[in-house]
């Protein structure tokens, strides 16, 4: 298992728990980049266009920010797979 499941893992079995730098380095690892903050606000942009608006109101995110980011992951990785299923013919 990569550094990258495990951490998510953990955030699915969690996501009361979460520290900010966690959040960020998830999001880092599946392609999302800083594209607007605003005060405590940091809004994650993805190259397919996805967005995750994280509030970080102290040290822990709130766990239905967590909950938003593991659904865009999810997202993310569902259409990866249906695109590589394209490409490979299957369906």
């Amino acid at each position: 298992m990569t550094k990258r499941a495990k951490r998510l893992k953990k955030m699915r079995r969690n996501p009361k728990n979460v520290r900010t730098d966690e959040l960020d380095s998830i999001l880092k690892d599946f392609d999302f980049a800083p594209d607007f903050t605003s005060g405590s606000h940091v809004t994650y942009r993805h190259p397919s266009g996805v967005r995750v608006t994280v509030a970080a109101h102290g040290a822990q995110v709130p766990a239905y920010i967590v909950k938003q980011a593991i659904k865009a992951i999810d997202s993310i990785e569902m259409s990866e797979e249906d695109e590589e299923n394209e490409e490979n013919g299957d369906e």
